[in-house]
């Protein structure tokens, strides 16, 4: 029999069968072989808890992180992962000390397994648009700064509506791959050809240019764009002096002005202004307070800047779920159409 030995038949026939599919799922692609098997209605061979396994722990970086998302053991969820790539005929993922990195199959498979789980999520959504209360979790990332000083509230208030709700939040100042990282929606700042189609403006951002009395009194207060020549600026990391240079390169040389200090972090930037370090630009959601209570001022008010806004921006290819809509609209309801930070008369 082929080199099987009459007692081991079934087993043989079971191993020759894995071989002919693990071939035909290498040759097809993992994609297009999953497309073939829901099109043809054959059952798939394996459960979509060994999917949910496989993506929580892509998302998360580890089976630590994705075992306290699904709420199962490590050891569970590793064998889920083993099931999975037994049933495909393929490695995944590699491990090693440092965590787990996918394979070229593994990539492949993420990102059909994302849009699939997304898709049958929308579909229990979509069952449940009768019931009145939302339900269900939602993965949002956002800036750092922004997200402790005025999305904070807004999502606690959210959540208070919705009860059965479950938010995950997640402050970068980075952009962040929303599929890769299993986001359902980020909140960006920045100018709206730069995002994503489907963005949703949810208020408008004012950048401005701004120093310390102090400073002020000891440099002398820049009347024109012209007048910044000499003066010590202060840097944000993640932009580098692009838009000091967009904001202000027609008048001045940014390259010749002196950059006493950077951080990639807004809320040490306004500090770092606040004790007289020198001219820093920020968006006005970041230096209303401090402009109020009198620690930094305002220069060169009728400036105009490039313009920017606050927006919502989903998961790109992935169905937009009835609670991620809810949760969009009422941010547009909070933040707009006069943003809390607004500094305009």
């Amino acid at each position: 029999m082929g080199g099987c030995d009459t007692d081991g038949w079934p087993s043989c026939v079971m191993t020759s069968k894995l071989g002919v599919a693990r071939r035909s799922r290498q040759a097809l692609g993992l994609q297009t072989w999953l497309w073939y098997s829901q099109r043809s209605m054959r059952p798939l061979p394996f459960d979509l808890a060994d999917l949910q396994a496989f993506v929580a722990t892509v998302n998360g970086g580890s089976l630590a992180r994705a075992s306290a998302q699904l709420g199962s053991s490590k050891s569970v969820l590793s064998r889920r992962i083993a099931a999975l790539e037994y049933a495909l005929g393929t490695q995944l993922l590699v491990r090693d000390r440092r965590g787990a990195r996918m394979t070229e199959s593994g990539t492949d498979l993420h990102r059909t397994a994302t849009e699939v789980l997304a898709r049958l999520e929308q579909v229990r959504d979509e069952a449940a648009t009768a019931l009145a209360e939302l339900a269900g979790r939602i993965r949002v990332t956002a800036p750092l700064s922004f997200g402790t000083t005025y999305l904070a509230p807004a999502l606690a208030a959210f959540a208070a509506q919705h009860p059965a709700v479950e938010l995950e939040v997640s402050l970068d100042d980075h952009v962040i791959d929303l599929l890769a990282g299993g986001f359902d929606v980020a909140l960006r700042i920045g100018a709206a050809p730069d995002l994503a189609v489907g963005a949703r403006l949810l208020a408008d951002v004012q950048p401005r240019l701004v120093a310390s009395p102090a400073y002020i009194a000891r440099r002398g207060r820049p009347m024109t764009a012209a007048s910044l020549v000499g003066h010590d600026i202060l840097e944000y990391t993640n932009e580098g002096l692009h838009f000091w240079r967009s904001s202000f390169g027609a008048f001045v040389d940014v390259g010749s002005m002196a950059v006493r200090y950077r951080a990639d972090n807004g809320e040490l930037l306004r500090s770092a202004a606040a004790s007289g370090l020198g001219l820093l630009i920020l968006p006005d959601f970041l230096v209303k307070d401090a402009v109020d209570q009198g620690e930094l001022e305002v220069l060169l008010p009728s400036h105009a800047f490039p313009s920017a806004g606050l927006y919502a921006v989903p998961a790109p290819g992935r169905p937009k779920l009835r609670r991620v809509r809810a949760l969009i609209d009422h941010l547009t309801h909070t933040f707009g159409p006069r943003p809390p930070w607004s500094m305009s008369d």
